[in-house]
């Protein structure tokens, strides 16, 4: 259903009447409403209804975004029921929980301009709304938008919508009333003086009810003392802050390791070293770049042994340096050992090619011996990326011996991981030779809390004030992925100000 009206018409009260009968005449498990609020707060006064599981304003993205999630999880696992195929007329509810849904949109006008740039100039999510316009229908997932334009409506929703209602115009020449043979516009003879008034396709005139939130009793009390102990299932929101026991097993396989929960439906975010051995991590101080790190050499370690695995952990700022190793692995946070340690490794490696000679029969069944090595570079910021000026290695760079090896580092048994921060990451990804070559490679990205303004994008995604934790990665899906990080470090006990600075999200 679509209703439109020109300003001060009566388009939000009449969305908040509707609501109010609906809830009058069925129970929270027969009705349920989800509702995004762009039309200047009245739908916030029916959050309080146990018909509705969230209202969400234009200030609060990560709540819009999982409302989307769950009614598009509502639909898919409804899709798959044979309840919902093979239901009839007799408007029986489903058994989910969720009973008949109604995602609301007031000012659908407000809604299209949110979340947009110069890449999205409408809101990349009014595709999930045209989906749910166009294929909910069937599973018991409605729409009911208000607009002030019908012209505001796109094209491929217009069909789905159904009824169409239309207050009082600013302008009677847009209405889209007509009567064959009649010398005026049904559109004039609404007065403008009564909100709530207008007309339906068929110019027949109509006048909304009025819900009267504020009389005596409230109408909100009322309904929900009908219903004790009911309410509609709320839109679940990512933690805050997430412990590793939240989410299940942490190592799903060799190279497999679980590193958040994902806001699209809450399942857990799996990075697969095998599938993409370069992982970079931009954030700003405290925004969770070491804690990440932490998680992955804790999880490693512990599901793996010494001679599967081995580490090499360049940290500058000695924020890792409590997190033991496999005996003969290298921790450093000297700058004159980079070099070194980077020969070092990059001929460890180079031992892995197969050997001059070999025939193609060879060739494809040659394979490595040894362990898989993750090269760990916290801040890698923070250690000058040009040549040495003294000592045995002048003239040399410290990332050179290994930009030649990354581009099969996942065939060779190489794992490289490397944090920066959000400020100035994108004049690092031109300028930095190994930051460079990771861009190049499409390395998998992880982004943390920046500065919009002078942290530039990555591969069109812009950085974001987040709460500590609060990522979103860049991998090979078509969209980013919103999720929160683990935090190895939830329950711990900090007896001494230095443990609880490396217990924040750093």
């Amino acid at each position: 259903m679509v209703i439109h009206g020109g300003p001060k018409s009566g388009k939000s009260t009449a969305l908040q009447t509707f609501m109010l009968s609906a809830a009058s005449l069925h129970s929270p498990h027969e009705v349920t409403f989800y509702c995004l609020d762009y039309g200047g707060g009245q739908l916030r006064s029916l959050e309080g209804l146990a018909h509705v599981g969230s209202v969400a304003s234009a200030l609060e993205p990560e709540r819009i975004r999982r409302t989307f999630g769950e009614l598009e999880q509502l639909l898919l696992s409804r899709q798959q029921r044979e309840v919902f195929r093979n239901r009839g007329g007799n408007g029986s509810a489903p058994d989910d929980g969720y009973g008949e849904v109604f995602l609301v949109i007031d000012n659908l006008y407000a809604f299209g301009r949110d979340n947009i740039d110069q890449f999205n100039t409408r809101n990349p999510l009014l595709a999930k709304v045209t989906e749910l316009v166009n294929v909910g229908l069937a599973y018991g997932i409605h729409v009911i938008i208000t607009t002030p334009s019908w012209l505001e409506v796109p094209l491929a929703m217009r069909d789905g919508l159904g009824l169409r209602l239309e207050l009082k115009l600013h302008d009677a020449r847009d209405s889209n009333v007509r009567v064959v043979g009649a010398l005026r516009r049904p559109a004039d003879a609404v007065p403008a003086d009564q909100p709530g008034r207008g007309l339906t396709m068929a110019a027949e005139h109509f006048l909304f009810a009025s819900p009267a939130l504020d009389g005596q009793p409230n109408p909100v009390a009322a309904i929900n003392a009908r219903y004790p102990g009911v309410a509609a299932p709320p839109v679940r929101l990512l933690p805050t802050n997430l412990a590793p026991e939240a989410v299940g097993a942490l190592y799903r396989g060799p190279d497999q390791i679980v590193i958040g929960q994902r806001e699209e439906d809450l399942a857990p975010v799996v990075l697969d070293f095998a599938a993409n051995p370069l992982l970079m991590v931009f954030g700003d101080s405290k925004s969770g770049k070491t804690t990440l790190l932490r998680h992955l050499i804790r999880t490693i370690r512990e599901h793996s042994t010494a001679d599967q695995v081995a580490f090499t952990v360049l940290d500058r700022r000695l924020h890792l340096v409590d997190e033991p190793l496999f005996p003969d692995n290298e921790y450093t946070a000297n700058i004159d050992r980079v070099i070194p340690a980077m020969l070092g490794l990059a001929n460890l490696i180079e031992s892995r090619r197969p050997p001059a000679g070999l025939s193609p029969a060879e060739l494809a069944r040659w394979t490595f011996h040894g362990h898989t090595h993750y090269l760990v570079i916290d801040d890698v910021d923070q250690i000058p990326d040009s040549a040495a000026m003294t000592g045995p290695y002048i003239g040399q760079r410290p990332w050179t011996p290994l930009i030649g090896l990354l581009g099969q580092a996942g065939d060779l048994g190489l794992r490289v991981i490397v944090t920066a921060r959000a400020s100035g990451s994108g004049h690092a990804l031109m300028t930095s030779q190994l930051l460079r070559r990771f861009n190049d490679l499409q390395a998998t990205t992880v982004m943390l809390s920046g500065n919009p303004a002078d942290s530039g994008k990555i591969r069109g995604q812009r950085f974001d004030r987040l709460p500590p934790g609060r990522a979103v990665l860049l991998s090979d899906s078509e969209s980013p992925t919103y999720l929160q990080l683990i935090n190895p470090l939830v329950g711990e006990v900090a007896t001494l100000g230095e443990t609880q600075q490396k217990g924040s999200q750093s």
